[in-house]
């Protein structure tokens, strides 16, 4: 890696290599600037340009490998094809994971970070669609801004106005509630599927998780879960999603919800969500 870094002497001592290289031996040069690289050596390699994989790409392999359903093959090509979106996911993973053995008070000051940064998670993945928009034709372009299963669906506020002789109709303070309400459906797609990653774990089948550079960390959390403190909070989860969509308070949903997540130190002698105080449904 970083071919282009190599000073003169140090490229002449490759070249020798270059010119008798060892049986079966395959060299591969990395560099960002081929230019600063020794004409004797750009005439000793083939060139090979490594691109990006596009976004359908990924998605038809996935699809032909058998490792998802299609919605599950977008949702992983859309992370694939936007690091900013997979390094906020990381993190929000980790906060969730360590609140797990905090008490309430700790878990309630944790929730305003985290939708600042399922916020950035959002944005980098309407980032990654918008760029996706751009790249195509205008009919592509409408079918990418459908919302993917899955995914929380994007809210998109007005165009601000640039007549500043206006009078102000609150399209701005509509714009901040769609923002915060959009930060809370991705802050619960992602607690959704760490969820499910614990309970998997749980159960000893971690070979399929979200994010598998998590899977220490999951694997150390699960064995203090029991699966049925998990499976319920799941399920109030998805009355959560409900009442989001219903217009609730998007930062009152989340807190309710850290106070459901179930706690560690309460795993001997946890009960279900419900006795908790949390969301889950009732029923006989």
């Amino acid at each position: 890696e970083s071919a282009h870094r190599l000073n003169e002497d140090a490229q002449n001592a490759l070249l020798k290599t270059l010119e008798e290289p060892p049986a079966g031996v395959v060299i591969v040069l990395c560099a960002d600037d081929e230019d600063r690289l020794l004409p004797t050596i750009h005439s000793r390699c083939a060139r090979l340009r490594l691109g990006t994989v596009g976004r359908r790409e990924i998605e038809e392999w996935l699809t032909e490998r058998g490792d998802g359903d299609p919605p599950t093959a977008a949702r992983v090509a859309r992370y694939a094809t936007a690091p900013e979106a997979v390094a906020a996911r990381a993190e929000i993973d980790r906060s969730l994971i360590d609140i797990l053995t905090a008490r309430p008070h700790v878990r309630l000051g944790a929730m305003k970070p985290l939708l600042a940064r399922a916020r950035a998670l959002a944005d980098a993945l309407e980032d990654t669609r918008s760029g996706a928009r751009g790249s195509g034709t205008a009919e592509a372009s409408r079918a990418a801004d459908e919302p993917i299963a899955g995914d929380p669906a994007p809210d998109r506020a007005a165009e601000p106005s640039t007549d500043t002789g206006r009078v102000d109709d609150g399209s701005a303070a509509r714009a901040s509630a769609l923002d915060r309400r959009r930060a809370a459906a991705q802050l619960l797609d992602a607690w959704r599927a760490l969820a499910i990653d614990l309970a998997r774990a749980r159960l000893g089948d971690d070979g399929r998780l979200h994010d598998p550079g998590l899977l220490e960390e999951v694997r150390g959390a699960a064995v203090g879960l029991p699966a049925s403190s998990l499976e319920g909070f799941i399920g109030e989860l998805a009355r959560a999603e409900d009442v989001l969509d219903g217009n609730a308070n998007p930062e009152l949903t989340v807190d309710v919800l850290a106070l459901a997540w179930p706690r560690l130190a309460d795993a001997a002698a946890s009960g279900p969500p419900a006795d908790r105080g949390g969301l889950a449904p009732t029923g006989t």
